[in-house]
């Protein structure tokens, strides 16, 4: 009895050894496709515009950002001129001609976490060595992909990692969107070079019943940037 329950500790020890070992695997070969470590550890800031197409309305949103650091990102929607911009743990908020308001923390947490580049979502959360669980491969639509989840924007999302490309093909999961939880699904295309990296110029969105198509279409690495515009207006 103490020999087979030492051959299956054995078994079960050499398994999640095997298990973790696969995921780093995964990680290591989706960090290369993206453009190697060293491209990701050089990216400390960038400049980006998205186009995003939904029903009934065109929105193009510039966002500068210092990486953990702080973020602006510009808008206009319905001919109005809106700010949002984080910085440290603080944040605020103005549209067109009114007073700045602060941001709520967890309003705060959300945009802070969505503001991530599309495509880059797992090798940063690796770098900065948060969780990522290991599910196997997954079919979607009859094709089989290594599938990863993780915590991010207030949810649970599983990435669908291409084993041709190594590149995210899809994500889906929770994420908390005008306050409540919603499912989302994304699904990431068109990769092309962005500076020195690869990533998604075309994403889709599925989420509460409606479509939307989010395109990177103005791309800058490393950008000198005056800090200041980080700073809230006096009022």
């Amino acid at each position: 009895m103490k020999k087979h329950m030492i051959l299956l500790t054995s078994a079960l020890l050499i398994s999640v050894g095997s298990f973790a070992q696969t995921l780093n695997e995964v990680i290591d070969k989706h960090i290369a496709a993206l453009g190697g470590l060293d491209n990701l550890k050089a990216l400390k800031s960038a400049r980006f515009t998205q186009s995003t197409i939904a029903p009934g309305q065109s929105i193009d949103a510039t966002a500068t950002v210092i990486f953990d650091k702080a973020t602006r990102i510009e808008m206009s929607m319905g001919g109005t001129d809106i700010v949002v911009v984080t910085k440290g743990d603080a944040g605020w908020a103005k549209q067109g001609d009114s007073a700045p308001q602060d941001v709520p923390a967890q309003q705060l947490k959300t945009i802070i976490e969505s503001v991530t580049l599309p495509g880059l979502e797992i090798a940063n959360a690796s770098r900065k060595g948060q969780k990522i669980e290991f599910k196997g491969k997954e079919k979607v639509d009859g094709k089989e992909y290594y599938a990863l989840s993780m915590p991010i924007q207030g949810g649970i999302s599983t990435f669908y990692i291409d084993p041709a490309t190594y590149l995210i093909a899809s994500r889906k999961g929770s994420i908390q969107a005008m306050g409540q939880t919603v499912d989302a699904t994304l699904e990431y295309d068109e990769y092309k070079k962005a500076g020195a990296l690869t990533l998604p110029y075309k994403v889709q969105t599925e989420a509460m019943g409606q479509s939307a198509t989010v395109r990177l279409t103005a791309f800058e690495a490393n950008p000198a940037i005056n800090e200041s515009v980080f700073d809230k207006p006096k009022q």
